[in-house]
């Protein structure tokens, strides 16, 4: 952190945004519309299962309502911080 105590010179600085991720999480992984199974795309390095709609406005074109239908999904291994690689 360039500091003597090893703290950050800035508050709130977060590291965690700065990691580029090995996966990105699309909405063609997990919605309803461009996923036509039971499940959503399955990760090889899942750490959890979630089942929410993506955002609280229209993100496809046949969308009723204010969010898009998920499949079941899986998440994939993150680094533990405030940051996903989403898109």
């Amino acid at each position: 952190m360039g500091s003597a105590d090893g703290l950050s010179k800035h508050p709130y600085v977060r590291e965690g945004r700065r990691i580029r991720a090995l996966t990105t999480v699309r909405e063609q992984d997990v919605a309803v519309h461009s996923q036509p199974g039971l499940l959503a795309r399955p990760f090889a390095d899942a750490v959890g299962v979630g089942w929410y709609p993506i955002d609280i406005h229209r993100a496809g074109a046949d969308d009723v309502g204010v969010s898009t239908r998920t499949r079941p999904f899986q998440i994939p291994l993150v680094p533990c911080c405030r940051c996903a690689s989403t898109a």
